[in-house]
């Protein structure tokens, strides 16, 4: 859902043009989706190393297989997302460039003031709940 937001405040932020819009977009999708995939992806092995840290005396060479996957992943992960940066700026000038790399940490900072909000209403609705 914060994806789709994104999306609609990028053209506005870059002022891009209709006709540059159209080229950055499945772009900046493809970068999106490359984030989230690895971040899947990370998310399933660090599962699987959580399940390999209860056992009473777990594998070693299992838990060297999974960090071997988890290095994998990221150094995969790293490799596709500089591809995707680089397919973005193929399209943009170089003080969009500039923009695009402020507009997604303004982005990440926006993401992160949302969950937040999120937690303190959950908070005050468990403590409302309580309440006779």
């Amino acid at each position: 859902m914060f994806d789709g937001y994104s999306i609609l405040q990028a053209q506005e932020f870059l002022q891009l043009s209709d006709e540059a819009y159209a080229k950055f977009l499945p772009r900046f999708k493809t970068l999106l989706d490359t984030r989230r995939q690895t971040l899947q992806q990370r998310t399933r092995v660090l599962n699987v190393l959580r399940r390999l840290l209860m056992e009473a005396q777990p594998d070693e060479g299992m838990l060297k297989d999974t960090l071997k996957q988890l290095q994998e992943i990221d150094g995969r992960g790293e490799a596709d997302a500089r591809r995707a940066y680089e397919a973005l700026d193929q399209v943009l000038d170089v003080r969009q460039q500039a923009k695009f790399r402020v507009f997604e940490e303004q982005m990440e900072r926006r993401k992160l003031e949302l969950v937040t909000r999120a937690r303190q209403a959950n908070r005050q609705n468990r403590q409302q709940q309580k309440l006779p």
